[in-house]
């Protein structure tokens, strides 16, 4: 079994937010790039792909940081007064090599 399956089997059921999790933490892993366990994305952009509502992406995002599967921090140069730019650090194989990240 994968890290990130395993992770995910693990997570309590506390209902919405896991099923935001469960939506988003895919959308990460796939927007990384090759071999990188690094990826920015906008809350707002999270918001449009996963059809969630902002307080949905945002307990989402808590519940995968909490069960350390994500790590976050605003990226320090890209974020606008009109939309915030995340970088999120994704746990999971890395893409195309199969390697899990620590």
């Amino acid at each position: 079994m994968d890290l990130e399956t395993k992770a995910m089997q693990q997570l309590p059921n506390l209902g919405v937010m896991v099923l935001a999790a469960f939506k988003i933490y895919p959308e990460l892993l796939e927007s990384r790039s090759k071999g990188s366990s690094e990826t920015l994305i906008s809350p707002r952009t999270l918001v449009e792909a996963m059809s969630l509502p902002p307080r949905g992406v945002a307990a989402g995002i808590d519940h995968l940081h909490a069960n350390r599967l994500v790590h976050v921090r605003q990226h320090p140069t890209l974020n606008t007064a009109s939309d915030a730019v995340n970088e999120y650090d994704v746990r999971g194989p890395l893409a195309g090599h199969g390697e899990p990240t620590n």
